[in-house]
């Protein structure tokens, strides 16, 4: 999207380093208009062709017939990816006693299967009594249209399900190529969409570059489709007016083109990643209205909280496929923390239960960014409104506090706090219980702190593949990237994930020492 043209679809190739040697010359974007396509209200078929377009260099690609993942969850839910029941159409079966995998020859049809009469090893899991009960559960939908898995089988998960391995005979084995397939399964054509929001003063070709590379070393399953919202993010000398750009309604306008496209597709799970003012421009699509009432664009996502709905909202959400927000991934955020506590919280909230912030106290470009914004405020100059809070004019002159910066201050001493001053959000339905962390030590131990129901991760402590600003490294840090796979892949929140150590409150850092440190 743009101030004066319509917005476009296309299809562009990233060369990034994978195996060997980092090249100084990748990542690299190509054939950047090949595909090029112009979107509208009437038309979205560009878009479908893209996501047909798109290919990802997937090594351990689960739907590709050559490996198989069996997931459950705490449930009760028996999930393959890829893979849907062949009477229902089902992702998520409950009832299943067993499942049995078949070995056949990529050339013969799943009816025409080599009848395998090898022993059969039979393996059952019991479950585990863990009382899990108290941990931070992800959300699991119930809804027809994803039931998003959101966990991988550990010994904590519950299932009473039966597993048959149908092994095939010795003689398949030479100079064939075998295929698994599922009795009773076939396979689907499911697929999720990571959009990614880029920051200030980011061009397309550097967009698709940072996203491809991240997409590279994660080594992202070829059912999550990545794609760039390239929204006017300004250049050099043009930073309020850049925040102005990413509060204009045309990204909106084009944002419901996207998921015009995406639903038309078949897609209907999305992921959302931002890096630095990037969060602005997603931020101004999920505001709610002064009303409570959420936006357009927040009214197509399935609610994760009870509210009151206007008349038009009410009729979007029964004349148009919702989406389910699986993960919200903001990085080096940019957004003033007032205003995150006010009522940006609550709008993401709302729609997901999975919300992540990834900062750094260290991080010059954000602490740039305060000193320049609070120097605009006290000069008058105005700032959209998604990023204002309640007392801004009496603040004076001041750093305006972002929360990539101030990763360790997302928490309120007073609950009410987090509803501004709009009291019939909790006629609405909401609950400030689903809005806090419902078990945490520090709130005892303190009393005072109440921390927000998200995860926020503290990179300070990091020290490898960041350069001097430490406000871009979250596509080359090992660390980070394994992180972020599991975040996408299994919807885990942060006290689940293998590579977090929990600190305090909602506050979690990586399980990395400092250079200094070293083995005795």
């Amino acid at each position: 999207p743009s101030n004066n043209e319509p917005p476009h679809c296309g299809v562009a190739s990233v060369e990034c380093s994978i195996y060997g040697s980092f090249y100084e010359n990748l990542p690299v974007a190509s054939n950047m208009k090949e595909f090029e396509m112009i979107v509208s209200k009437s038309d979205v078929t560009g878009i479908q062709k893209c996501c047909k377009r798109l290919v990802q260099i997937s090594p351990k690609d689960t739907t590709s017939g050559y490996e198989l993942t069996i997931r459950t969850n705490s449930q009760g839910y028996v999930s393959i990816p890829g893979y849907v029941r062949s009477e229902t159409s089902e992702r998520f079966v409950k009832s299943v006693e067993e499942i049995v995998i078949q070995v056949d020859r990529e050339s013969q049809s799943t009816e025409d299967s080599v009848s395998l009469e090898n022993e059969t090893r039979e393996m059952t899991v019991e479950p585990n009594m863990t009382d899990t009960s108290n941990r931070q559960q992800p959300f699991t939908s119930n809804s027809s249209m994803d039931k998003s898995l959101t966990s991988e089988p550990a010994d904590e998960m519950r299932t009473n399900s039966k597993i048959s391995l149908v092994s095939p005979r010795p003689e398949l084995c030479s100079n064939e190529t075998l295929r698994l397939n599922v009795k009773g399964w076939r396979r689907s054509n499911y697929a999720e969409a990571l959009i990614f929001f880029p920051g200030y003063n980011s061009s397309l070709k550097h967009s698709l570059e940072v996203l491809g590379q991240l997409c590279a070393l994660m080594r992202l399953p070829s059912y999550i489709k990545p794609f760039v919202f390239a929204w006017p993010a300004g250049t050099w000398f043009s930073y309020r007016h850049a925040s102005k750009a990413a509060a204009s309604e045309r990204n909106g306008t084009s944002f419901s083109l996207l998921l015009d496209g995406l639903a038309a597709e078949g897609i209907h799970t999305i992921h959302i990643m931002t890096h630095s003012l990037g969060v602005q421009a997603f931020m101004n699509l999920m505001m709610d209205n002064r009303d409570g009432t959420p936006s357009m664009t927040s009214s197509r996502f399935i609610s994760q909280l009870r509210r009151k709905e206007t008349e038009g909202s009410s009729s979007l959400a029964k004349n148009e496929e919702q989406f389910f927000l699986k993960s919200v991934l903001i990085l080096n955020p940019c957004y003033p923390l007032n205003a995150f506590l006010e009522h940006g919280y609550l709008s993401l909230r709302a729609v997901s239960n999975n919300i992540t912030i990834l900062g750094n106290r260290k991080d010059l470009a954000l602490f740039f960014a305060e000193v320049l914004d609070g120097i605009m405020n006290w000069m008058k100059i105005s700032q959209p409104a998604v990023l204002n809070w309640n007392g801004i004019e009496n603040v004076g002159l001041a750093k305006q506090l972002v929360i990539g910066k101030q990763v360790e201050m997302l928490y309120v001493t007073d609950r009410s706090q987090i509803l501004g001053n709009s009291a019939d959000k909790l006629n609405g339905g909401i609950s400030l219980d689903d809005l806090f962390l419902k078990t945490s030590t520090d709130i005892i131990e303190k009393g005072n702190k109440h921390w927000l129901d998200c995860d926020v991760i503290d990179t300070t402590r990091l020290e490898s593949n960041i350069q001097g600003l430490k406000h871009s490294y979250f596509n080359l840090n090992p660390i980070i990237v394994k992180d972020f796979r599991e975040l996408f892949t299994t919807g885990k929140r942060a006290c689940e994930r293998a590579s977090l150590l929990h600190r305090q409150g909602n506050i979690f850092s990586y399980c990395q020492a400092p250079s200094v440190v070293v083995s005795k």
